[in-house]
């Protein structure tokens, strides 16, 4: 999907979360761990079944790049990670699929 500068700097992401969330019928809770211009970092809590809790770091690298990296815990299942790296295409999403 297509992200912005102005998604990571201005909460954007947070309300997609939460909006993807109502959606389903696990009611996740989002805590702001640390946040600035740039660099988002939050826990995904849910209760489940099963519970889950999801650790995300957001950090534009540069001018240029992001890089997300998420790790989940769950119960019964054990621990997965999510790296992503990206870069920047425009400074909106307009004209870009999602």
């Amino acid at each position: 999907s297509c992200i912005t500068k102005e998604d990571l700097s201005q909460d954007r992401i947070i309300k997609e979360m939460e909006d993807e969330d109502e959606d389903t019928a696990v009611q996740c809770k989002i805590k702001v761990i640390s946040k600035s211009s740039s660099k988002l970092v939050l826990d995904q809590l849910c209760p489940g079944p099963p519970s889950s809790t999801t650790h995300f770091t957001i950090e534009t690298k540069s001018t240029e790049h992001i890089v997300a990296i998420g790790t989940r815990s769950e119960a019964g299942s054990g621990k997965s990670r999510i790296d992503i790296r990206g870069q920047w295409l425009s400074p909106t999403c307009d004209g870009l699929d999602e």
